[in-house]
C-alpha cells in the first residue's frame, strides 16, 4: 500500500458507498472539482476520503467513517464537469473537520486509518462459506443469461485465498443491496464480522434471484404450452385432420358462441368476457370474428398495449344487447291509448300513427315488424321531446335521447376506428349499451341543427344508413367493425324546420308536423297537465291547496306569453307556485286559496304583451295581413301605403327581405296592367303613377320580414290607396300572387287563423289551395267563429271586399268563390 497522508480532503458521497478494493467513477461540478484539484496540486498526492451520507450538504451529520480513495484517472471532456476514477484502499475515521476558502468550499480532515483486523488463529468457516456463496451466485447468474466472461474477475478472486475480503466486497456491490447495508459493512473492521454480514446480505439476494429464475421458467413453460395448444387447435381446423373435434363447437345450427375453454392461467376478467360472449347470442355472421379476437387476446401478454385495446373492444361487444328486447309480450291497445291521452292533449294524428303501429305488432310477431322512423317537425315548446318519452312509456320500451345540435363529426355517429388512441363507438352503439335492449326508442333531438359541410365529414350523410329500414339491419360501427341490427329500434327525430334537413335524409323519415297551440288548447293543457304537475312539484296539492280560474290562466296566456308551445307558460305557472310557497312559508297562512287575474301583476309584474288587435282607423291604404313567425306563432301584420308627388318610384320600408320586396313589385305591376279594369284610368294608353311615388311600409321595423304570403295584402293595400276605398277592419288576408293575379297556397295557415281570431277578425281571405289545411289542422271551435273565403284569383279577392265595385260577372272565366263558415 502506498503512503497515505494523515490529512485528506473529505468528499461526501450522496447515497453511495465506496468499499476497499472497489473501483468507482465520481462526477463533480466545477466548484468541488477545483477545490479538490487545488489540494492535489499543493500536497502532491491523489488521495481523499469518501464518506457515504444521505445529507451531503449537512456537515454536522456526516458519518465518522469512510474509505480512503486513490484517484487513478481524471476526465474533463465536458466543460466545468470532472469525472474521477477512484479505487478504494482502506477504511478511515474522521478525527476533525477543517474548512477553508472564502465559501468554505475546501474541507479537509485528519484521519485515522482503520485496517481490517487479521483473521483469528482458529479456523474460521466464513472464508470457505464466502467462496461457496460465490459459486452459487455465479451459477444463478449464468442460469438467467449472464455471460461467463463477466464473472472472470470474480473467478480469480475466488481462487486467491488472501483476497476473500475483496471477493466479499465484490459480491456486495453486485447485489441489489441498500445503502444502509453497504454503510453498515463499511463500519465493520473485524475480518469475520465483515464476511458474516456480507454472507447474510448476499444470501438473501441470491434467494430472490432463485425465485425470479423459477418464475421465468414457469412463464416459459406456460408459453410453450400455449404454443402447443395453438398448434393443436390449428390442426383441428384443417380439413381432413384426424384430430378429435368438439361437435358442439362446430355445430352450424347453434346460436351460442363456443369459445376456447377457460384455463388456470387466465385472469378473472378474461373468463368473465368469455362467459358473456357465450351467453349473449351473437349472430352467426360475427361469431368467427369474435372467436378469433378472443384467441388473440389469450395469447397476448397483459402488459402489451394491444391487449388493453382488444380487451376493451371485447367488453363493448359483450355488453351490447344482441338478442335482448324490452317489449311486453301482451299488447293492450286500450292501455296504450289511455297512456298517450294522459300525457298529451290533442295530437290526434301522432296518436293514431302510434296505435296503428301497435296494432301491427299485435297482429304479427314482433320480431317480424320493422319499427317506424318518425320525424316530428314543429316550433319549440309544442311537446316533441316529451311526446317521444310518452311513446316509449306506452310501448314499455327503454328510451334514450341523442342531442344532434351542433354535431359536426361523422365519427359521432359511426364511431372512431380502433387504430386511434381513445377510440369509442358512436352515439348509437353507446345508447344501445345504456338501454340494454335492441328495440329501444331512440330520439334524435334537433336533427335540423346538424353541422354539414365540415372537414370532419357529414354526420347527416352518416345517418342515411341508420334511418333507412332497408340498410340499418346491418349497421356497421367503425369501432366494432361488425354489423349490428338496428331494424327493431324505434327512431324518432325532432326538428323545428325542414328547410335545413338534407332531402335524402328527409326522404327516409315519416314527417309529422306539430303546429302551435290555440288559446283554447293552451288553456286545456294548462288546466289538465301543467298546473297539476306544478302543484305536485311545489307541494301545493294537499293541505296547501291552490287553484286558478280560467280567466287567470287566459290572462297569463294572452298577456305574459307569445309562443306557439307552452314552455314559457309552464315557467310562469312555476313562478306563481313559488310565489305562493314563499307566502305560505313567511306568513303561515294555510288552506284553500284562489289566484285571480288581478293578483298576477303582483306576482308576475306588468303585462308583457298587449293583445293583438286590428287597426281601428278605417282609412284607405291600410290592410290587415297575416304572418307566420320563425318561432312558430302567427300574427296580424298591418300593411300601410301612401303616395306623394314624385317620379313613379316604389319605396319599401319595414326591414323587408328580397322575397317580400318582389311581391310588392308584382302587386304594383298587376295593378298597372289592369288599371283600366280597376277604374284607375280612363284611357288604356294612360300611364298610372307617372308622377307619383308610392311608399309601402310594414310596422315593427326592427323585426325582419320576408316571404311571399304578403302578396295579396300588398296588392289590396295599393288598390285601396289608389281607389280611395277602405278595406273593412275585420277582414284579414294572406296568399302569394303571381304576375297574372293568380293566388297560390302559403304555409302556417293554422297559426295565421289563430292570430286573426285573437285579433278580432271575422272574415279571412285565403288561397283556395289551402282549404285542405284549414279542414285538417284548424280546430272546429275556431272555424265556427270565422268566415273563410277561398280565392283562386285577385279578382275574387276584390269581389269579396268590394262586391258593389267589382261584380262577379266581370270575369266569368274565374272559378267561383268558395265561402266557408261553420
Amino acid at each position: 500500500m502506498d503512503y497515505i497522508p494523515t490529512c485528506l480532503p473529505v468528499l461526501p458521497l450522496s447515497n453511495d458507498v465506496l468499499l476497499p478494493s472497489m473501483v468507482m467513477k465520481i462526477s463533480l461540478d466545477n466548484a468541488d472539482a477545483r477545490a479538490l484539484n487545488r489540494h492535489f496540486t499543493s500536497q502532491d498526492h491523489r488521495f481523499f476520503l469518501c464518506v457515504p451520507t444521505k445529507h451531503p450538504q449537512q456537515w454536522d451529520q456526516l458519518p465518522s467513517i469512510g474509505c480512503v480513495a486513490h484517484v487513478t484517472q481524471v476526465e474533463n471532456t465536458i466543460p466545468d464537469h470532472w469525472v474521477y476514477t477512484v479505487k478504494g484502499l482502506v477504511r478511515a475515521t474522521i478525527v476533525d473537520l477543517q474548512m477553508s476558502g472564502l465559501d468554505n468550499s475546501s474541507v479537509t480532515s485528519n484521519v485515522r486509518l482503520e485496517p481490517v483486523d487479521p483473521p483469528s488463529r482458529c479456523v474460521s468457516p466464513w472464508p470457505e462459506a464466502t467462496r461457496s456463496l460465490y459459486t452459487q451466485y455465479a451459477s444463478t447468474l449464468q442460469s438467467i443469461g449472464v455471460v461467463p466472461s463477466v464473472l472472470s474477475t470474480l473467478d480469480n478472486l475466488a481462487q486467491d485465498t488472501d483476497a476473500v475480503l475483496d471477493l466479499a466486497h465484490f459480491l456486495l456491490c453486485m447485489t441489489n443491496t441498500s445503502f444502509d447495508d453497504k454503510a453498515q459493512v463499511l463500519t465493520l473492521t473485524a475480518y469475520d464480522a465483515i464476511l458474516q454480514e456480507t454472507h447474510s446480505i448476499v444470501s438473501a439476494h441470491l434467494k430472490e434471484l432463485t425465485q425470479t429464475s423459477k418464475r421465468q421458467q414457469h412463464i416459459q413453460e406456460f408459453l410453450d404450452k400455449t404454443r402447443r395448444d395453438f398448434y393443436v387447435r390449428h390442426q383441428m381446423n384443417i380439413p381432413g385432420s384426424n384430430a378429435s373435434k368438439d361437435p358442439a363447437a362446430l355445430d352450424p345450427t347453434t346460436s351460442q358462441l363456443h369459445l376456447l375453454p377457460n384455463t388456470q392461467e387466465e385472469d378473472d376478467d378474461l373468463r368473465d368476457i368469455k362467459t358473456q360472449l357465450n351467453n349473449i347470442g351473437l349472430p352467426k355472421t360475427v361469431q368467427a370474428l369474435i372467436k378469433r379476437d378472443v384467441q388473440r387476446l389469450s395469447r397476448i401478454p397483459d402488459s402489451a398495449p394491444e391487449s388493453i385495446l382488444l380487451r376493451t373492444y371485447l367488453e363493448w361487444v359483450a355488453d351490447l344487447p344482441w338478442n335482448k328486447s324490452t317489449t311486453s309480450e301482451t299488447i293492450d291497445l286500450g292501455e296504450i291509448q289511455r297512456q298517450l291521452d294522459m300525457d298529451h292533449f290533442g295530437l290526434d294524428q301522432i296518436k293514431r300513427r302510434i296505435m296503428e303501429y301497435m296494432a301491427v305488432l299485435k297482429l304479427r310477431k314482433q320480431d317480424q315488424t320493422d319499427a317506424p322512423i318518425l320525424c316530428f317537425v314543429g316550433p319549440p315548446g309544442v311537446g316533441k321531446t316529451t311526446l317521444a318519452r310518452s311513446i316509449a312509456k306506452a310501448l314499455s320500451r327503454s328510451f334514450h335521447r341523442i342531442s344532434l345540435g351542433g354535431v359536426r363529426d361523422e365519427a359521432e355517429i359511426r364511431g372512431h376506428r380502433r387504430t386511434y388512441v381513445g377510440a369509442l363507438p358512436g352515439l348509437i352503439i353507446q345508447s344501445l349499451r345504456k338501454c340494454q335492449a335492441n328495440n329501444p326508442v331512440l330520439l334524435f333531438d334537433e336533427i335540423d341543427k346538424l353541422v354539414t359541410g365540415s372537414h370532419n365529414g357529414d354526420p347527416a350523410a352518416a345517418l342515411l344508413e341508420v334511418l333507412d329500414p332497408t340498410q340499418n339491419s346491418d349497421f356497421t360501427d367503425h369501432f366494432l367493425n361488425i354489423p349490428f341490427d338496428l331494424s327493431k329500434v324505434f327512431f324518432i327525430a325532432t326538428a323545428n324546420s325542414m328547410e335545413t334537413i338534407p332531402p335524402p335524409l328527409l326522404d327516409r323519415m315519416e314527417v309529422i308536423e306539430l303546429s302551435g297551440y290555440s288559446i283554447d288548447e293552451k288553456l286545456a293543457i294548462a288546466k289538465d297537465y301543467l298546473l297539476p304537475s306544478q302543484l305536485v312539484r311545489h307541494g301545493l296539492d294537499s293541505d296547501l291547496h291552490l287553484t286558478m280560474g280560467d280567466s287567470t290562466l287566459l290572462r297569463i296566456i294572452e298577456s305574459y306569453t307569445m309562443e306557439s308551445g307552452v314552455r314559457s307558460l309552464n315557467r310562469l305557472l312555476a313562478q306563481v307556485c313559488r310565489y305562493k310557497c314563499h307566502q305560505y312559508a313567511t306568513d303561515g297562512c294555510h288552506g284553500h286559496q284562489d289566484i285571480t287575474a288581478d293578483d298576477l301583476v303582483d306576482i308576475l309584474g306588468p303585462e308583457i304583451y298587449q293583445a293583438e288587435c286590428i287597426e281601428e282607423n278605417q282609412v284607405p291604404g291600410i290592410v290587415s295581413g297575416l304572418a307566420y313567425a320563425s318561432s312558430g306563432s302567427g300574427s296580424v301584420l298591418s300593411v300601410e301605403a301612401n303616395c306623394m308627388a314624385g317620379r313613379g318610384e316604389l319605396i319599401l320600408t319595414g326591414c323587408l327581405g328580397d322575397i317580400i320586396q318582389e311581391s310588392s313589385f308584382i302587386a304594383l305591376s298587376w295593378i298597372k296592367a289592369n288599371a283600366l279594369d280597376l277604374k284607375l284610368t280612363d284611357d288604356p294608353k294612360q300611364q298610372l303613377l307617372e308622377d307619383t311615388d308610392v311608399h309601402i311600409h310594414l310596422p315593427s321595423g326592427a323585426v325582419p320580414k320576408d316571404g311571399p304570403s304578403a302578396g295579396v295584402a300588398i296588392a289590396v293595400c295599393l288598390l285601396s290607396l289608389l281607389s280611395g276605398r277602405c278595406v273593412p277592419r275585420t277582414t284579414a288576408m294572406t296568399g302569394e300572387i303571381t304576375l297574372r293575379g293568380n293566388i297560390r297556397a302559403v304555409g302556417g295557415i293554422k297559426e295565421k287563423l289563430l292570430a286573426a281570431h285573437r285579433a278580432g277578425a271575422t272574415t279571412i281571405i285565403l288561397p283556395a289551395d289551402n282549404q285542405r289545411d284549414v279542414l285538417q289542422y284548424v280546430p272546429e271551435t275556431i272555424r265556427s267563429q270565422l268566415t273563410i273565403v277561398y280565392c283562386h284569383q285577385l279578382w275574387q279577392v276584390l269581389q269579396t271586399i268590394w262586391p258593389n265595385d267589382y261584380p262577379c260577372q266581370w270575369h266569368t272565366s274565374i272559378p267561383p268563390i268558395t265561402r266557408h263558415r261553420l
